[in-house]
């Protein structure tokens, strides 16, 4: 099941970010048309968390909800026919798929999420074999992957990541998915951590636990509403530097948190901050719309999609492997403590929580150097176009860079 909820995300987030490209012209109602996809996400967050403790604690149990997905998801599907017009075919992917980019990527993304998953339950951690072995592994087919993609773009077939678009000065796309990585590794590890909080800790049943989620999704919703409103008026890089910072604080109140201190004292912050990282959602597919032409931009949005999930699953891996680590180390020079005990899980946590406080500052560091001197995003075109880069041309077409290289390579003026 959480491969094809893999896939379908995958499938839906870029899209939807090309669809809106395509409708809405750059100025307000595209910034609004981004906050509102972005509010979408914790409305739906929310929904289901309330309705998934609901249901748990009822004769209808866990699985009911499931059941409902279900049906949201054929409802959805149906819309999506009668309501989304048909595409011009883009003549580049008539070039057929890139299947050996596909085995690639997902088999050296999968070993690694699962290399660094498995240290944190196997009884040896990292002492047993098949953990370095599986890493080492997945090392290697990513790094076969970027090369296989370089020589197939060379080629002009058809690739799965065009490697060209990460040479672009303009789009600033590894300082923008580096951000993105480290930030959705603290922001989801952190609601991750929260539910084992409040479940493991606090004692909470689950829908006393969704509860406390709640002013978590109403925040993120008001975040996202705002960043539309306010792309038009202040530069992207002061948002996402503010948001960010908020994404830091969260789990830096976690790390030092008084487990007898009451919600609101100190997990309700933690809550509300947290959700600063969702200013990057809007500011960063705004940048990529700008940046790329209307062919790319479906591309663009899949890679920065790619980089949450990836941020999520290998931050969660690492994070949990650390309070593991931790909690064992902690459990070994208090003997008396029983395994469970609010100190030795607590101490687990605390490490996991300076984690992501070292992952979000990261995220801010990277958003301070790799963005520096960004003009406003969501500002109107004036001739050109509005990238995170002032005076940034609207539509870099990658045809167009990799004809520059071939001139550059050719010797020609």
């Amino acid at each position: 099941m959480a491969p094809l909820l893999g896939i379908g995300s995958a499938c839906n987030t870029p899209a939807a970010l090309g669809i809106f490209s395509s409708y809405f012209p750059p100025g307000a109602k595209r910034n609004a048309a981004y906050g509102a996809l972005g509010a979408g996400q914790p409305v739906g967050f929310i929904m289901g968390l309330v309705l998934g403790g609901i249901l748990t604690e009822s004769a209808a149990t866990w699985r009911a909800i499931f059941y409902i997905q279900a049906g949201l998801g054929f409802l959805f599907v149906a819309l999506g026919w009668l309501v989304l017009r048909k595409d011009q075919t883009n003549p580049y992917y008539t070039k057929g798929l890139d299947w050996g980019g596909a085995a690639l990527s997902i088999a050296g993304f999968g070993l690694l999420t699962y290399s660094l998953a498995d240290s944190t339950t196997a009884k040896k951690g990292w002492s047993t074999p098949q953990i370095p072995s599986l890493l080492s592994v997945s090392l290697v087919l990513l790094g076969l992957f970027v090369y296989y993609e370089r020589w197939r773009e060379s080629k002009n077939k058809s690739v799965l990541m065009p490697m060209s678009m990460w040479r672009y000065p303009n789009a600033r796309m590894g300082s923008v998915i580096s951000l993105v990585f480290f930030g959705w590794w603290a922001f989801n590890t952190m609601g991750y951590l929260a539910t084992l909080y409040y479940q493991q800790v606090n004692l909470l049943n689950p829908l006393q636990t969704s509860l406390r989620f709640i002013p978590m999704a109403i925040a993120g919703i008001c975040v996202n509403i705002a960043a539309g409103f306010l792309m038009t008026r202040l530069r992207g890089q002061t948002l996402i530097v503010a948001g960010l910072c908020g994404a830091a604080a969260g789990p830096l109140i976690f790390a030092l948190i008084d487990v007898n201190s009451s919600y609101w004292a100190m997990m309700f912050p933690v809550m509300i901050l947290l959700v600063g990282a969702d200013t990057v959602y809007p500011v960063g597919n705004l940048h990529f719309s700008a940046t790329f032409d209307k062919d790319s931009q479906s591309l663009a949005g899949g890679i920065f999609n790619v980089a949450a999930r990836l941020g999520t699953s290998i931050g969660l891996a690492v994070s949990s492997s650390i309070a593991t680590a931790v909690s064992a180390k902690f459990n070994a020079a208090h003997p008396t403590l029983a395994a469970d005990s609010p100190e030795v899980l607590m101490a687990g946590f605390r490490a996991a929580g300076w984690t992501c406080f070292a992952a979000a500052s990261l995220a801010v560091l990277i958003s301070v150097i790799g963005l520096w001197g960004t003009g406003i995003v969501g500002a109107p075109p004036k001739g050109g176009g509005a990238g995170l880069m002032t005076g940034a041309s609207s539509a870099i077409e990658l045809s167009d860079v990799k004809r520059e290289e071939v001139v550059v390579a050719s010797g020609s003026v």
